[in-house]
């Protein structure tokens, strides 16, 4: 009986994942596999995209559909269930509240976003929109989702010189001051 109770246990200590100490050739092909999986795939263009898809992956399996790995149609930098688990976390960390959720599980069945002019649907809309921002930059975190290209502010202004639509921060006080300075007026 005592050489058992002299054995470390390793009934409760935890797996750590990645390992804390990589050494050698194992790290490197742990690097150079995720690297060869992420190559030759398609990112998402929008959080709605990758919800979406995620959606219609979910009800086909409810349906009775199988995954099989590598036959989609367009390969995708993670599993549908991947972007359930990252709006799980979402949740779970208080990001995303439970009205958030329950629009983006009814319109993700519609497959449609909310309408901003149908008033029945424009609260629908503004809490559509503040998930998708939340849950878009989780996504580009973990590199599913393209990230916004920048345009140059020649692209942004019209041939009249008034500011087309700016997402981000940036204001059209401070944009209309820049396009000034770059025509040569003063302001």
């Amino acid at each position: 009986m005592a050489p058992l109770l002299s054995k470390k246990s390793t009934r409760h200590t935890a797996n750590k994942w990645p390992p804390t100490q990589k050494t050698g050739n194992k790290a490197k092909t742990l690097q150079k596999d995720i690297e060869d999986a992420a190559m030759g795939t398609v990112k998402f263009e929008s959080a709605e995209e990758a919800w979406f898809w995620f959606v219609a992956a979910w009800q086909a399996r409810e349906e009775g559909a199988r995954p099989i790995s590598g036959a989609a149609k367009i390969p995708r930098p993670c599993e549908p269930y991947d972007i359930l688990r990252i709006a799980d976390r979402l949740y779970r960390n208080r990001r995303l509240i439970r009205d958030h959720l329950v629009v983006m599980h009814r319109y993700g069945l519609r497959h449609k976003t909310p309408d901003q002019h149908n008033p029945r649907q424009a609260k629908d809309h503004t809490i559509w929109i503040e998930a998708m921002q939340i849950l878009s930059e989780s996504l580009m975190v973990r590199d599913l989702v393209e990230r916004p290209k920048i345009r140059s502010f020649r692209e942004m202004v019209n041939q009249d010189g008034n500011i087309r639509h700016i997402p981000g921060p940036l204001s059209k006080n401070i944009a209309s001051n820049f396009v000034y300075q770059e025509s040569g007026k003063s302001s």
